[in-house]
């Protein structure tokens, strides 16, 4: 675990759980014997989102904190489960914790729009048939092998490599 990250760690979490009493509900309120973490359970839900928030903006850059709250892991978390073609919206839904659309009208409210979920619907209006097929970008290996030197100099002369570990001729074992 990260001692920086501990917060994350399930680990640290079923530690906390056991040097608390575990699965011990003696002494515990009757209404609150469900609860994992019992003495959690009177925190009120925008108490905690709150205090999430402070914790993400603390770690970010001054300039974007603004930008970013703790529904900004559920919106990255919900939207990445969307983008994936393993998953059924059922099964998205049941990894985030939300009853189903029919049921809860803000669930949609946590995608994001963004060029992976609207990839299918341009494909299709561009006539394609296999509209699900996944899009792979281009890289040097298009271009063909008998190029390599000029892409090398491009690059070289592009950017400013200031890296030992990348600089041409050096060898990964070194240090590995």
């Amino acid at each position: 675990c990260d001692s920086q990250l501990y917060c994350l760690c399930p680990f640290f979490a079923f530690g906390v759980f056991f040097l608390y009493g575990g699965l011990s509900r003696v002494g515990v309120q009757e209404d609150r014997k469900d609860f994992i973490f019992p003495y959690l359970s009177n925190l009120r839900k925008d108490y905690v989102a709150k205090k999430l928030t402070r914790n993400i903006r603390a770690h970010m850059p001054e300039n974007r904190r603004s930008k970013f709250t703790s529904k900004s892991l559920k919106k990255g978390i919900m939207t990445e489960n969307r983008i994936n073609q393993d998953l059924s919206v059922k099964e998205e839904y049941a990894r985030s914790g939300h009853t189903g659309s029919e049921t809860n009208a803000n669930v949609e409210g946590y995608i994001v729009a963004n060029p992976a979920l609207s990839h299918p619907g341009a494909m299709a209006v561009a006539g394609y048939s296999d509209c699900h097929k996944k899009a792979h970008p281009y890289s040097f290996n298009v271009l063909g092998i008998g190029v390599v030197d000029a892409v090398e100099k491009l690059l070289t002369d592009a950017f400013i490599n200031d890296v030992p570990e990348l600089k041409k001729g050096v060898s990964c074992i070194q240090f590995c």
